[in-house]
């Protein structure tokens, strides 16, 4: 197994939304990257989680102020979507990770110590309209979220040490909890399970105090034994993650106690030199990133 660095940045940097363009054989030469929308950071506008409907409409949070906006395909004018009531910016992580389902409702996880903010939220890909998904309000950290081929999505909550499962029209129950998925303290946020991705049978979660990236397959519905697919060197924190057709995991990492924007300013932590991208080949688990 081999990770490669991905030169340039891929990920929501600096309240800005940049776009990576890349084909296969160009991944390990080159990457082109341009900036597609700016927001506004002087105004709270710090982005966070980001997904990607059928027609290609680019939805991203606003971690801070709750509020999810619509870039149409094609535009760079992104615009109001949806909006969560309750999260206080000084307080709360906000509205974090996204997905999108097969009709295009798009649903947000969001951490927030009022009890009527906290869950994962469905957005109506029509109006926008936010309702709060049954149990969800009883997740510590609503972070990541990703789909399985049963339209049933799964929620890592960073604090526990868990992941959830809400059955489609059904409540949210614990899936899995292992310690392998808890923070240990080492950015002073407990923060474990944070991004998560599902491809063929198999879960990719990153957890971002441990620096670990491992993979759960999926047995009968049931969670199968956990293994490493890798671990990252001190100082290198992992955020979201994709997976792709061939089962590779591309990792959003942030160094340097860059956990992301609005967590660093919450809890007062130094800014890291910059968030990044690589790429993790599906293969043999448990070998380190060189």
């Amino acid at each position: 197994m081999h990770a490669h660095p991905v030169r340039g940045l891929a990920s929501l940097v600096a309240a800005s939304l940049l776009v990576v363009t890349m084909s296969a054989a160009q991944a390990l030469a080159q990457t082109e990257v341009h900036m597609l929308v700016s927001f506004d950071e002087s105004a709270g506008q710090n982005t966070e989680g980001m997904a990607i409907d059928r027609v290609g409409a680019i939805y991203v949070s606003v971690s801070p102020l709750g509020d999810l906006w619509r870039i149409p395909p094609g535009s760079t004018q992104p615009e109001p979507f949806g909006h969560v009531d309750g999260i206080v910016p000084s307080r709360d992580f906000g509205m974090l990770g996204l997905a999108v389902d097969v009709f295009g409702n798009v649903y947000a996880a969001v951490q927030s110590a009022n009890p009527d903010a906290v869950g994962v939220w469905r957005f109506d890909r029509g109006t926008g309209n936010a309702t709060r998904l049954p149990g969800t309000e009883l997740i510590a950290i609503p972070n990541g979220l990703a789909f399985d081929k049963h339209m049933d999505l799964y929620v890592t909550d960073s604090f526990t040490g868990a992941i959830w499962r809400i059955p489609w029209g059904g409540s949210a129950q614990v899936w899995l909890q292992d310690p392998a998925l808890t923070g240990d303290g080492s950015l002073g946020l407990f923060l474990g399970a944070n991004g998560i991705a599902y491809r063929n049978g198999l879960f990719t979660v990153t957890n971002t105090e441990r620096r670990s990236v491992v993979q759960i397959p999926k047995i009968g519905g049931q969670p199968g034994p956990i293994s490493v697919l890798t671990n990252l060197p001190p100082g290198d924190n992992p955020d979201g993650v994709a997976m792709d057709v061939h089962g590779d995991a591309f990792i959003a990492m942030n160094l340097l106690f860059g956990v992301n924007f609005s967590i660093g300013e919450i809890f007062g932590l130094p800014p890291g030199p910059g968030p990044g991208v690589f790429w993790l080949d599906a293969g043999v688990p448990g070998l380190p990133v060189p």
